[in-house]
């Protein structure tokens, strides 16, 4: 949780090898299975489900959106996802970044600026949900905003 600046900076992101990525114009509807690191720099709609047993990063980048719910080893948000994230190692939000669903992770990295509308559980003990499926579809719920200041 307190780590070095350059750590948590959204350029650091550019240093990890992604093979998979959503360019900026990039709309895709469906939900997607990844087994090895994605960015996502456009805007999916649908499901992001990683095989949890690799070394899986899935990247939202500043002007990326995700309108489903996010699932993978490492997680690191700077752009927006309306769903829940579950990650079985760490999740980052980069300043700007905004969440409205739940986080779910080992550890939590929150820069200043980062908004998160849900419930955030930070866990070491917390499994990841039955990879057998995909995740659910986001169901619009009302829930309080919570905005994370430094």
């Amino acid at each position: 949780m307190f780590r070095s600046k350059a750590k948590r900076h959204p350029s650091a992101l550019a240093q990890e090898k992604f093979d998979t990525i959503l360019g900026p114009q990039t709309e895709i509807q469906g939900d997607i299975r990844v087994s090895e690191s994605v960015r996502i720099d456009g805007r999916l709609t649908g499901n992001v489900c990683a095989e949890t047993n690799g070394h899986v990063t899935v990247v939202v980048g500043a002007h990326g959106v995700v309108v489903g719910n996010v699932r993978a080893r490492r997680v690191a948000v700077a752009g927006k996802v309306q769903g829940s994230i579950e990650a079985l190692e760490e999740v980052e939000l980069h300043s700007g970044s905004v969440v409205e669903g739940d986080v779910a992770c080992a550890s939590l990295s929150v820069a200043h600026g980062a908004r998160v509308m849900g419930r955030v559980t930070a866990s070491h003990e917390r499994p990841l949900m039955n990879t057998t499926e995909a995740p659910a579809v986001p169901v619009q719920t009302s829930k309080k905003k919570v905005e994370l200041v430094a």
